[in-house]
């Protein structure tokens, strides 16, 4: 957490988290056991520590969203150095953090928070250093009392501990993370009961100390939130509730009674209880809840171990799935006096994807939507949604399109073409298909806030190529990559682009992709878009060495391309393919490519083969490298083997 907005959000989400626990305890109160009654904060520890959005759901989306657009209209008035005006609010860390010095009002109302954490903090570790240094002048316990706390141990097998006998206390209690102490007030030495010695050896036993420092950091975090403090709180009584559980089916009979007035004379007990510690004693309001519990004691059979799983995974829906994921464009805003929160879901839900990301700006670039370009934009960019929508300067008929070049760089951007095509009206009819006119936009894709943004990195770029925008190498773009390599005859150059296609849901509620059937192709993105296909398009071209005298009687040149995978990482050559060639080129999806040329008098030593290509569905890691092979008069030649990524130019 990095700015206020950021606090707000992460208290709201984990606020909402505990109502809904504690309406859920407050309903099996009475019928599931003090186990899962503090077992169920497990759910809210995660909550706490995780950041409010990280998995784009929330408890509430529409108070995110109407904080969202609280945060846009304080801060459009502001220049704040911790947050910026259309960021969506998503915390890094359940725990806050500072970015600098204060310039606004938001920023400095995060910094009086911060110091609040800070003094609270402060109190909780001044406390426990002040504990430890007052146990240092603490006695050693007499023989009697060694001697109770080891047959303890020994009887329900515990570990034993460090023991000091102090002044001042009103109650035994369990101190230290790492070296634990057993405390004992110096007047209750000679006749201290040993249920309340068990009590404080099973919090020992089962690491609450360690709890009980982490609920204290937690409310340091939330230290200005007066119902997280009540919550804290109530874990805390849970915990102890959870302990006498575990006393209370550790002994028999008449003890549990005594047990119980044991609890019963602490009602008047104070709760001051210091970081790193547990007591018996948790104040007298907590301690009534906790007689109650004891009043309804029983060991609860197996069965309900099932019932409380289901009820934990039941709950565990709404805090971590939240009440609605994925981003609907289609959601009634009706009840909403201003588009402002709606556009706030969109942004604060994003795009999931690469592809997601791409579709989104993408459609709502061409189609002129700004919720559309709200999901994908980054931050800096939000604020011209409207006017990039309102653009239309790129609207091509509306067919299909596919991503090109996509990859990676190290700084964790990526630089896309989209490919947008259109019939072209200024041609003549054709039998078959007609040619189309081809639009490349350049894209810049990356991840901010934990979800995926896009926004264009230049003005488009117009061509026409001879022929249909598919299935070949497009000439007019650069490569993604280019590869060189030396053989006896000659020199190889290879380029490659990769060609990757977005699924896209149709109106009949089948999935397919751009760039083949558009029938009833659903217009509206999708942020959780993947792709359907991926494919690796590959030109070689061959410059024969024309000064070599071995090489001047040439009559005709083949060249042979094979894609390396890792199930074949050697090509595997067909001998025929070439000798029966007398002329032309072919190639298949598996990255086989193969062209013979006949020379005649004007060759000048040039050979280029551009229609090589290999496909996959789940990406193109599977694709290792190249291996090309120059034939000369029909006889093979030389063999150059390329691995993928080691490029010298580009």
């Amino acid at each position: 957490m990095s700015n206020i907005w950021e606090f707000l959000l992460q208290t709201m989400e984990v606020t909402l988290t505990a109502i809904i626990i504690l309406l859920l305890k407050w309903m099996f109160q009475d019928k599931l056991s003090p186990r899962w009654q503090y077992g169920i904060w497990t759910l809210f520890a995660v909550k706490l520590i995780l950041p409010a959005g990280l998995f784009r759901s929330y408890v509430s989306l529409d108070l995110a969203a109407a904080l969202q657009v609280l945060k846009a209209k304080t801060e459009c008035r502001m220049e704040s150095q911790f947050s910026d005006v259309f960021m969506a609010i998503q915390p890094n860390a359940g725990i806050p953090t500072s970015m600098g010095m204060p310039q606004s009002i938001t920023d400095w109302i995060f910094t009086i928070y911060l110091a609040g954490v800070i003094a609270a903090a402060a109190y909780y570790i001044i406390g426990y250093l002040r504990l430890q240094f007052i146990l240092r002048k603490g006695l050693e316990p007499a023989d009697e009392t060694r001697q109770k706390v080891m047959g303890l141990c020994e009887t329900y097998r515990l570990n034993p501990c460090r023991i000091r006998i102090l002044d001042g206390i009103e109650s035994a209690f369990i101190c230290g993370f790492f070296r634990p102490v057993l405390v004992i007030p110096s007047n209750q030495e000679d006749d201290i009961d040993d249920k309340i010695l068990l009590h404080e050896l099973l919090h020992k036993k089962y690491f609450d100390l360690w709890q009980n420092g982490f609920w204290c950091l937690m409310r340091c975090v939330h230290w200005c939130n007066p119902a997280m403090q009540y919550v804290f709180n109530r874990i805390g009584n849970d915990m102890e509730s959870l302990c006498d559980q575990r006393v209370l089916e550790r002994i028999e009979g008449e003890d549990r009674r005594d047990y119980g007035r044991i609890l019963l004379s602490m009602t008047n007990s104070k709760y001051a209880r210091a970081l790193g510690t547990t007591s018996l004693s948790n104040g007298g309001s907590n301690i009534k809840r906790r007689i109650e519990a004891i009043v309804r004691f029983k060991k609860y059979p197996k069965g309900m171990a099932l019932v409380s799983l289901c009820i934990c995974l039941l709950i565990a829906a709404p805090v971590f799935g939240g009440t609605r994921q994925g981003v609907d464009f289609h959601e009634d805003f009706s009840w909403v006096s201003s588009q402002d929160v709606a556009l706030a879901k969109i942004r604060l839900q994003g795009c999931s994807t690469v592809a997601g990301a791409i579709d989104c700006y993408t459609k709502g670039l061409l189609q002129g939507h700004e919720d559309y370009l709200a999901a994908a934009l980054p931050a800096e960019q939000q604020q011209k949604a409207k006017e990039i929508a309102a653009d239309g300067t790129l609207r091509p008929e509306w067919e299909n399109y596919f991503v090109m070049n996509l990859e990676e760089t190290d700084c964790g951007e990526m630089h896309p073409y989209v490919v947008l095509c259109s019939e072209d009206s200024e041609y003549e009819e054709y039998d078959d298909e007609p040619p189309y006119k081809v639009l490349a936009l350049p894209l810049i894709v990356k991840k901010e806030n934990h979800r995926w943004v896009a926004a264009s990195a230049g003005e488009p770029v117009q061509y026409r190529e001879e022929g249909w925008t598919y299935g070949n190498y497009q000439k007019n773009l650069p490569a993604l990559n280019t590869y060189h390599g030396k053989c006896e005859a000659g020199n190889i150059t290879l380029e490659e682009q990769t060609y990757h296609y977005i699924m896209s849901k149709k109106e009949g509620n089948e999935w397919d992709w751009f760039g083949y059937d558009s029938t009833n192709l659903s217009q509206e993105p999708d942020p959780d878009a993947g792709f359907s296909r991926h494919e690796l398009h590959y030109v070689v071209n061959y410059e024969h060495d024309m000064n070599n005298p071995e090489w001047q009687n040439v009559e005709s040149v083949a060249l042979s391309a094979r894609v390396l995978t890792d199930d074949e990482p050697n090509p595997n050559w067909s001998e025929d393919s070439y000798t029966r060639m007398t002329s032309g080129q072919s190639a298949s999806g598996d990255g086989t490519a193969v062209m013979s040329e006949r020379i005649e008098d004007t060759w000048r030593g040039d050979l280029q083969m551009d229609i090589g290509f290999f496909e996959h569905d789940k990406g193109l890691k599977e694709a290792k490298g190249y291996a090309v092979r120059v034939h000369i008069n029909m006889l093979p030649q030389d063999t150059i083997l390329i691995e993928r990524g080691d490029t010298d130019g580009q």
